[in-house]
């Protein structure tokens, strides 16, 4: 349930990320607040921490635009990665890390493109919008990734004309925000630590209704 003015979420808070197209929701990560600002929200993933995806009758994880079941799976890779999401912006960036130990190194920047998020009672919904933008730790080079998916979407009309530009747009832009050293691709989150105390993050009941 999408609420309005509700109190700014704590560091060390579970929240619940989910992807919504259509009245339907496609995916749910948890993930632990570790700062929630009218600037921003910044969250972390832990190694282990559940999700739920598209699955199929066994339960395995699947990639697909029809969702008829969720499985819940865990987090595992990239080293248990911190996410900095702008107020209103139409995008997220992920630093992943090579793995998540204490000599662990910047694998790459990952620019998530999706629809600004909207408050929930339990964390924040979404709309991912396929395309995506894969940064080098040395901020000079860049790529498209799921580029091929993404203009599929757009001649099946999944995607939008107009929301297709804010989508390149977006990407462009974010990239060059990169190669501009611009936050939130700086040091400091480049080689940002977690709060020892912080606990694994859990789904809330009734995470998969709207």
């Amino acid at each position: 349930m999408l609420v309005e003015d509700a109190e700014p979420f704590v560091p060390g808070d579970s929240v619940a990320i989910r992807d919504v197209r259509g009245g339907v929701v496609r995916a749910v990560s948890a993930a632990v607040v570790v700062e929630h600002s009218p600037q921003r929200l910044v969250t972390w993933i832990p190694l282990g921490s559940p999700l739920l995806l598209p699955g199929d009758v066994h339960g395995q994880p699947v990639k697909t635009e029809r969702v008829d079941r969720l499985t819940e799976v865990s987090w595992n890779s990239w080293g248990g990665p911190v996410f900095v999401w702008p107020q209103g912006g139409w995008h997220s960036v992920r630093a992943s890390w090579t793995d998540a130990g204490p000599d662990r190194s910047l694998d790459h920047w990952y620019v998530n493109l999706h629809t600004p998020l909207r408050r929930t009672s339990f964390g924040f919904d979404l709309e991912d919008l396929i395309l995506d933008v894969i940064v080098k730790p040395d901020l000079r080079s860049w790529s498209w990734k799921d580029e091929a998916e993404f203009d599929e979407a757009c001649a099946d009309g999944i995607v939008e004309p107009d929301l297709a530009k804010i989508v390149r747009d977006t990407g462009t832009r974010v990239a060059g925000d990169a190669e501009r050293r611009s936050e939130p691709f700086t040091e400091a989150w480049a080689t940002w630590r977690p709060d020892p105390s912080w606990q694994l993050p859990t789904l809330p009941r009734g995470c998969t209704l709207l």
